[in-house]
C-alpha cells in the first residue's frame, strides 16, 4: 500500500556554496623535505615515503601516525580506521 502523502525533503533544494579554488604548495616547499631524505638506508626511505604519502592524501600527520595497517603490497596499502 503506498503512502498518501509525498516527503517534502524532495522539494529542499541544496545550498550553493562559492567553491574558490585553493592555491598549491609551491613546489620549492614539496622539493626541500624530499631531498633531505638522502640516501639508501631503510630510515631516509621510509621518511621519504611518509612524506610524499602524506602529501599524495592530505592526511595529516597524526592521522597517519593513527593508521592501522592491515594489508601491504609495494602498489597499494590498504587501510582501516
Amino acid at each position: 500500500m503506498e503512502p498518501d502523502w509525498k516527503n517534502p525533503i524532495l522539494k529542499v533544494k541544496a545550498p550553493r556554496l562559492p567553491q574558490e579554488p585553493i592555491e598549491p604548495i609551491p613546489l620549492e616547499d614539496v622539493e626541500t623535505p624530499v631531498h633531505s631524505c638522502k640516501g639508501d638506508d631503510r630510515t631516509s626511505l621510509r621518511d621519504k615515503a611518509i612524506f610524499l604519502r602524506l602529501l599524495d592524501t592530505g592526511a595529516k600527520a597524526q592521522e597517519f601516525c593513527n593508521i592501522n595497517l592491515i594489508d601491504w603490497d609495494p602498489r597499494w596499502i590498504r587501510v582501516c580506521k
